[in-house]
């Protein structure tokens, strides 16, 4: 031919064209309504990627958008590629999900990013489908590791951190002086934190430190186009290398981790080890059988506690300060609480500037507690809970979904509707007061730590380094914007992402308070 293109190269362009106009075809007519559906009704989409541009940054209010202003209601569907998928935005329906098939919804998705940044599919907690080995990896966390118990066994370490941080948060002002970004003061709290919790000490020249760690998988974990249309899987193959780099860095990390412990345990005598997270987990180590966990196994925990406890928790502590800034009412009401249960509960002590505000004390603040629900229900950390896979087909409302049908629950929109709350855009505390619901997921309204049997492990470890590093950060300092900012501008937009932390970090002048 003139131009040069083979008959077969014609070819093969109109069976690809033809392809995937017959899929969109297709698509489209399994997303229409009208009784009792095959699928619920879905958004126009794109050929091949289906809806998936609707998983961007903000995802959560797009997708809130769709069902209360577009008519697409509680629950709708989305093809994410060839991925079935609907999405939930009713607190009857995400009980549907997290209570009645729960089991059924049990399972995780496996995205490309889990076999090459983290150990593999089904080696941890987080990434892996429902099965012996997964309820065995939750037992050791619920009754070994995230215990009453050993949440007060490990104060000392817990509250040792909060001093420094404290001392740190000062000096970093020169004396109140100069402003400080809060946000990146609580992240190396709470990795600090993290990783006295697991070895009882700080790294010494390590290829990573545990922030770094964190800020690494935080941005190379997302879910690619190859998740979703697998044939296009090869078009991740520079972003397959570069995290597999990143993974070997990870691993060299957790190994000397793991290796150091080892050989501690081989030359002290068993009174004389440390009775932390890592000692519990080197306990289990052995064979692949119903009692001991494998040496991946433990990596992939150790790894999960870095990502799921780090992050999270700093990003409530700076969304918390956000809102009381913005609403001084609030912070005068939340200070005068904290003063009086300290003063009451240090009378005759000398300096109780130096005191702590500890877990005991939180008990007796009912404000705080309320604040703590209201920051987590205006700005859930993980405001779509993440995907769940179903293991075989359910019935959820009117429709029969297949087997793996992908669930998306927006816990987000869920928060913020007019039907389960009052003035639901509003900071309002108050609302807390009072009132049963609380952090367990048995409320379907309020799902901060979702729910069900795959709701967050490390929920007691993250809401007390809340609540008692809040309390302190009142207790110990006055906080003003820096100079000519006012609490009027401060922007309080959401970054995206699998997490939902700020876009614009928290920038603030604190200045020590005088007893």
């Amino acid at each position: 031919m003139a131009s040069g293109v083979k008959i077969d190269d014609v070819g093969s362009v109109f069976v690809l064209v033809a392809s995937v106009l017959l899929l969109w075809i297709w698509r489209k007519l399994r997303c229409k309504t009208g009784g009792v559906s095959e699928f619920p009704r879905c958004p126009p989409g794109l050929p091949i990627i289906g809806n998936c541009m609707l998983l961007q940054s903000g995802a959560q209010q797009a997708l809130a958008d769709l069902a209360w202003n577009q008519g697409y209601g509680d629950l709708f569907g989305l093809w994410l590629g060839s991925i079935p998928t609907v999405v939930v935005s009713s607190a009857d329906l995400a009980k549907e999900i997290l209570h009645t098939n729960d089991r059924v919804l049990a399972n995780r998705g496996n995205y490309l990013f889990v076999k090459d940044l983290y150990y593999g599919f089904d080696t941890g907690p987080v990434f892996t489908s429902y099965n012996p080995r997964w309820v065995l990896r939750r037992k050791v966390l619920m009754l070994e590791l995230f215990t009453a118990k050993r949440m007060q066994q490990l104060q000392p370490i817990r509250y040792g951190e909060l001093r420094r941080f404290l001392k740190r948060l000062w000096d970093s002002t020169d004396d109140g002086t100069r402003p400080v970004s809060l946000g990146q003061q609580a992240f190396v709290l709470t990795a600090n934190t993290t990783m006295l919790l697991l070895q009882s000490k700080l790294l010494e020249n390590a290829v990573m430190d545990p922030p770094e760690l964190v800020h690494i998988v935080e941005a190379e974990a997302m879910p690619s186009i190859g998740d979703f249309v697998p044939w296009l899987a090869w078009l991740e193959a520079f972003n397959s290398r570069r995290r597999w780099r990143v993974h070997k860095r990870i691993d060299a990390l957790i190994t000397s981790i793991l290796d150091a412990r080892r050989q501690q345990i081989a030359h002290c005598s068993p009174g004389g080890l440390p009775n932390d997270f890592l000692q519990v987990l080197l306990s289990k180590e052995g064979p692949m059988d119903e009692k001991h966990l494998t040496t991946t196994e433990i990596k992939s925990i150790v790894l999960d506690l870095f990502v799921g406890g780090v992050h999270t928790s700093a990003a409530t502590l700076e969304w918390a300060m956000s809102e009381l800034l913005r609403h001084p009412e609030c912070m005068m009401r939340l200070r005068e609480e904290v003063d009086g249960v300290m003063a009451k509960h240090c009378n005759g002590v000398e300096n109780i500037g130096d005191t702590l505000v500890d877990d005991d004390h939180v008990l007796l603040m009912p404000y705080l507690q309320s604040t703590v629900k209201e920051v987590m229900r205006l700005h859930p950390i993980l405001p779509l809970i993440f995907p769940r896979v179903a293991s075989t087909s359910f019935r959820l409302n009117k429709y029969e979904l297949p087997a793996g049908t992908n669930v998306l629950l927006n816990a987000w929109a869920i928060a913020r509707d007019p039907r389960y709350w009052d003035r639901p855009t509003e900071f309002w505390p108050d609302r807390f007061l009072n009132s049963d619901i609380d952090f367990h997921g048995q409320h379907y309204e309020f799902l901060p730590f979702g729910g069900g049997r795959r709701a967050c492990a490390g929920m007691r470890l993250g809401l007390s380094l809340v609540h008692v590093t809040l309390a302190n950060l009142i207790y110990h300092f006055h906080w003003e914007m820096p100079y000519r900012q006012s609490i009027e501008n401060i922007d309080m937009s959401c970054k995206g992402g699998l997490g939902n932390s700020r876009a614009v970090p928290l920038i603030v002048v604190p200045t020590k308070r005088n007893f």
